[in-house]
């Protein structure tokens, strides 16, 4: 269901990244558009680097609890 959400744009993310799983920070990725390949941590690095170079993702509903 999440994957789902995630594709169609209805997922709403919030909390600390570090803290989700790989699987939940894959979901984030496909919703971003990033790739999801690597580790968990590799992908928690290129979520990371988009949030800050993307700030007006703060403003999107769907994104601005990570911040």
């Amino acid at each position: 269901q999440a994957q789902h959400n995630a594709m169609d744009g209805t997922e709403i993310y919030t909390g600390w990244l570090s803290g989700k799983s790989k699987s939940e920070l894959e979901g984030v990725t496909t919703a971003l558009s990033l790739s999801n390949k690597g580790t968990k941590s590799e992908i928690l690095e290129c979520i990371k680097e988009h949030l800050k170079n993307t700030p007006d993702l703060c403003q999107d509903c769907h994104f601005s609890g990570l911040y």
